[in-house]
C-alpha cells in the first residue's frame, strides 16, 4: 500500500453526535440528576448506620446470602427491577442492607400508556427470632371492602393506633400477636405509607413509593430505628 494513502486527516471522533438532540439531552441530564440524588440518599443512610457501599460484583448469590434473602421477599420481586446501588453494615454481625431498585413505573394517558422508570429504597434488617410470614401495608377503602368479603385481615387490638392505620395479613396470627404483644407497633403510624414484609429472621421494608431523595432517605432512616425498636 502506498504511503500517500495515509497521508490524510483522521475524522475527529470526540465530539458529542447528539449535542444538539434536544430528547437525548434531556434524558442524560435527568439521568445525572437521579444519580446525584441517590448519591446523597445513600450517604445519609450510611451515615445514619455505619453501612459500606457493595460494587457490583457482590450483587451475586456466593456474596454472604443477601440477594438470596431478598429474592425471598415478595415486595422485591413485584419490583421487578434492577439494583442500582447497595450498601451493608460494616460490622456484618449488625446484618443491615439497603438497595435502590430501579423498577418500571406507568400509567394511564388519553392515547396510551405512558412508561417511565423510578427509584426506590428498600432496607432489609435481621431479627432476633423467627416470625411468620407477614405483610403489612397501609389500609385502603379497597383492602377493607376485600376483607368485608373474605376475613384475612389479622387485627392486634392491644395496639389500636396501629390496627386503624395498616392492613396485616401472616400465617400465624397467633404466634405474631405473642411476638409483638408488648412491642411499640403503633409508633409505625408516623410513617403510613410503609411497605413491610417478613420472612423467618428477616423484614424488608420500605419507607413509602416515592422518588428517592433527600429527605426520603431521612424517613427511611427513622422508619429503620423504629423497627429495631419493635423487632429488638
Amino acid at each position: 500500500m502506498d504511503e500517500q494513502d495515509f497521508d490524510h486527516e483522521v475524522p475527529d471522533f470526540s465530539g458529542d453526535d447528539f449535542a444538539d438532540d434536544k430528547d437525548i439531552q434531556r434524558l442524560r441530564a435527568e439521568a445525572q440528576r437521579q444519580k446525584e440524588m441517590l448519591d446523597e440518599s445513600m450517604t445519609v443512610i450510611a451515615a445514619a448506620f455505619n453501612l459500606r457501599e457493595m460494587d457490583d460484583d457482590s450483587y451475586d448469590e456466593s456474596n454472604d446470602g443477601w440477594i438470596e434473602s431478598l429474592e425471598k421477599f415478595v415486595i422485591f420481586n413485584n419490583l421487578n427491577g434492577g439494583i442500582k446501588a447497595a450498601y451493608s453494615s460494616v460490622n456484618e454481625e449488625d446484618g443491615m442492607v439497603v438497595v435502590a431498585v430501579e423498577h418500571t413505573t406507568s400509567y394511564p394517558t388519553a392515547r396510551n400508556l405512558n412508561r417511565g422508570s423510578n427509584l426506590c429504597l428498600l432496607g432489609m434488617i435481621p431479627l432476633r427470632k423467627s416470625y411468620p410470614k407477614t405483610y403489612i401495608c397501609r389500609e385502603t377503602i379497597r383492602e377493607k371492602i376485600m376483607d368485608f368479603f373474605v376475613r384475612r385481615e389479622t387485627d392486634l387490638p392491644e395496639h389500636k393506633k396501629f390496627s386503624g392505620k395498616f392492613y396485616l395479613l401472616t400465617d400465624d396470627a397467633v404466634r405474631l400477636r405473642t411476638l409483638l404483644q408488648f412491642s411499640p407497633l403503633d409508633d409505625l403510624v408516623k410513617f403510613p405509607d410503609l411497605e413491610l414484609e417478613i420472612q423467618g429472621e428477616f423484614c424488608l421494608f420500605r419507607h413509602s413509593g416515592s422518588e428517592v431523595w433527600k429527605e426520603e432517605a431521612e424517613k427511611h432512616v427513622e422508619l429503620t430505628k423504629a423497627l429495631q425498636r419493635i423487632f429488638s
